[in-house]
C-alpha cells in the first residue's frame, strides 16, 4: 500500500477556496477495486484498478499492482502503468524506483530520469535536486541551472513579484542566472536583499552596491553601507559619513551626515542627522526644514506629516507627529508611530495584559487630527497597515475587539460587532479544518462532518477522518482500518459493494 501512501498524504493537505461543481466522472470504489462513475452513481469506466485519483483536464491517475499509470477521460490508456507514482499538475512528474523525469500530460517525456526530486514552483520554473544538489528546469525540460548548488531561488521584487534572474547559493557565496540559462556572475556576493523600485542592494568582500533587474551592478560593490533606492537616490557610507548616490553611482547629495533614516526620500525630502541635529534635506542636499527642539528621530514625511520622537520626563522614549512646518501636529504619547498614507497611521502603545505585569504593543489606527478610529487593539503592525489601507481605499474596515469582529468606518464609528464564523463553529464543534474550503471539516465525539461557513451541518459527523473538499470532491474514512471513498459537497459517496 505505500503507492497510495504518497498521493494520500498530498490529497489530506490541499484545500480549495472556490466552491466546485461535482465533476463528470468521479472515482468510484466498488469493493476493494476503483472506477470512475458520473454523478448518477452509474459506473462509466470499470474498476479495474487498485486506487484511482481524480481527474484534471481530461487525465487521472490510476494504480494497479503497486504501479501508476494515466487515463483519459474515455478510459483509454495514455501513459502505461509501469511507474512508481506520477504526479499530475501542469505537468507530470514521473517516478521509477527512486529517480524522478519530467513529462507533459500527454505522455511526451521532457527529461530523462535523473533526479532525485521535481519540485514546481508558483515562478513557472522547476526546481531539480540531484545527490543533494539543486538547479531549475524550464517548462520545456530544458535546463537552466545546473544542479550543482546549494541552494537556487528566483529574486522577488518587494511587492512579491518574480524577477528574470535566478540566485544561487555555493557555500556563503551567492551568484546569478537568468530565466534562458545564461550565467551572470559567478557566486561573489555574500549578501542579495530583495528588488525595491528595480534595484537590489549586494555585498561583496564587505563592501556594499547594487545591481539592476538585468543583474548587471550598476552601483560598484564600494560603500561601508548602502540602503535601497528611494525617488531615484540611495542612501550611502563612507569612512563613517553618508551621503546620497544616484542609480549609476554617482554622487549627489555630499557624504557629510552622521546618518540617515533608512527610509531614503520621500516627497522630495529625506531625514538626516547634522551636528548630532535631525533635519530634512532636500535632493540637493539643502535644509529643507531645520529646527531645534526635543526631538531626536525622525521618520519619513508623508501626507504633510513627520512622525518624530522625544524623551519624556522619566526618559522614556514617546512618538507623536510633527507638521511640515515642523510644529507638533499629534501628543507624543505613542510607543511607535509609523508613516501617514492616504490620511491614515499606525501607532503601537504598549499595554499590560490581564491581571499581569507583562506588557505587550497594541496598534490603532489614526486620521490626521489625531483622532483614534481603530482602538489600540490589534496585536500587529500588519493587521493595522491592512485596516489602515482597507479605510484609505474603501472607507471602512474590519478588526478584531476580544473575541468579536467589528466594522469601523473612517470616522471611527464602530459597528456590527459580533463573534466571527470560526469561533461559533468551535462554540459548537470539538474540532475544526480546512476553514478556508468551500465546507468546514468540523468533528463531534471524534466523529467527522462538514458544514457551511456559517454553520448550517451539511454532512453530518459520521466519519473516522476525512480529507479537505477540493474541486468538488473530499475523501473520507468510514472507520478505522477502512479503505477511503470520495464524497461530494451534497453528502453523496461515491462508493459500493463487490
Amino acid at each position: 500500500m505505500r503507492f497510495i501512501a504518497g498521493f494520500l498524504l498530498y490529497f489530506l493537505v490541499v484545500a480549495s477556496v472556490v466552491p466546485a461543481a461535482v465533476p463528470e466522472l468521479i472515482p468510484f470504489r466498488q469493493g476493494n477495486a476503483w472506477g470512475y462513475c458520473d454523478p448518477t452513481g452509474e459506473l462509466r469506466i470499470a474498476a479495474d484498478y487498485d486506487a484511482a485519483l481524480p481527474f484534471q483536464n481530461g487525465r487521472a491517475v490510476v494504480f494497479r499492482r503497486g504501479k501508476a499509470g494515466l487515463i483519459d477521460a474515455q478510459g483509454q490508456v495514455i501513459i502505461a502503468l509501469l511507474y512508481d507514482n506520477i504526479i499530475m499538475d501542469r505537468h507530470l512528474r514521473l517516478r521509477r524506483g527512486k529517480r524522478y523525469a519530467l513529462a507533459r500530460t500527454n505522455g511526451e517525456m521532457l527529461t530523462p530520469f535523473d533526479y532525485d526530486q521535481i519540485f514546481p514552483e508558483r515562478s513557472g520554473l522547476f526546481l531539480v535536486e540531484d545527490a543533494g544538489r539543486f538547479g531549475m528546469l524550464d517548462t520545456a525540460g530544458q535546463r537552466v541551472v545546473p544542479a550543482q548548488y546549494d541552494h537556487v531561488r528566483v529574486l522577488r521584487d518587494r511587492s512579491g513579484n518574480y524577477t528574470d534572474l535566478i540566485a544561487v547559493r555555493d557555500g556563503e557565496f551567492i551568484g546569478l542566472y537568468d530565466r534562458c540559462g545564461n550565467r551572470i556572475s559567478s557566486p561573489r556576493y555574500t549578501r542579495m536583499d530583495v528588488f525595491d523600485n528595480g534595484f537590489a542592494v549586494v555585498q561583496r568582500e564587505y563592501r556594499f552596491g547594487m545591481i539592476d533587474l538585468e543583474g548587471r551592478e550598476v552601483i560598484e560593490a564600494a560603500y561601508d553601507n548602502l540602503h535601497a533606492v528611494r525617488e531615484g537616490l540611495a542612501a550611502a557610507a563612507v569612512r563613517g559619513k553618508w551621503g546620497f548616490v544616484d542609480t549609476q553611482g554617482r554622487e549627489v547629495v555630499p557624504f557629510r551626515f552622521q546618518a540617515v533614516k533608512p527610509s531614503g526620500f520621500f516627497q522630495g525630502r529625506a531625514a538626516v542627522q547634522y551636528r548630532d541635529q535631525w533635519l530634512f534635506i532636500d535632493r540637493k542636499g539643502e535644509a529643507s526644514l531645520p529646527w531645534k527642539g526635543p526631538y531626536f528621530s525622525f521618520g519619513r514625511m508623508s501626507d504633510g506629516m513627520i512622525p518624530a520622537a522625544v524623551l519624556d520626563r522619566g526618559g522614556r522614549v514617546r512618538y507623536g507627529y510633527l507638521d511640515h512646518k515642523g510644529e507638533g501636529a499629534i501628543p507624543f504619547v505613542y510607543d511607535q508611530t509609523f508613516a501617514f498614507r492616504e490620511g491614515f497611521a499606525v501607532v503601537g502603545q504598549l499595554s499590560r495584559l490581564r491581571n499581569s505585569v507583562i506588557e505587550r504593543r497594541r496598534y490603532g489606527v489614526l486620521d490626521r487630527a489625531g483622532k483614534v478610529v481603530v482602538p489600540l487593539v490589534l496585536s500587529s503592525a500588519t493587521e493595522a497597515r491592512i485596516i489602515r489601507d482597507s479605510l484609505a481605499s474603501y472607507g471602512s474596515a474590519h478588526f478584531r475587539e476580544g473575541d468579536k469582529y467589528c466594522r469601523v468606518d473612517h470616522r471611527g464609528r464602530i459597528s456590527d460587532c459580533q463573534l466571527p464564523a470560526e469561533q461559533k463553529l468551535m462554540l459548537r464543534y470539538a474540532q475544526t479544518r480546512c476553514e478556508r474550503s468551500p465546507l468546514v471539516a468540523v468533528a463531534v465525539a471524534g466523529r467527522w462532518g462538514f458544514c457551511q461557513r456559517n454553520g448550517r451541518e451539511v454532512i453530518p459527523p459520521k466519519y473516522h477522518e476525512v480529507a479537505c473538499f477540493e474541486n468538488g470532491l473530499a475523501m473520507v474514512w468510514p472507520r478505522e482500518g477502512e479503505g477511503y471513498f470520495f464524497v461530494d459537497e451534497r453528502g453523496r459517496e461515491y462508493v459500493g459493494a463487490e
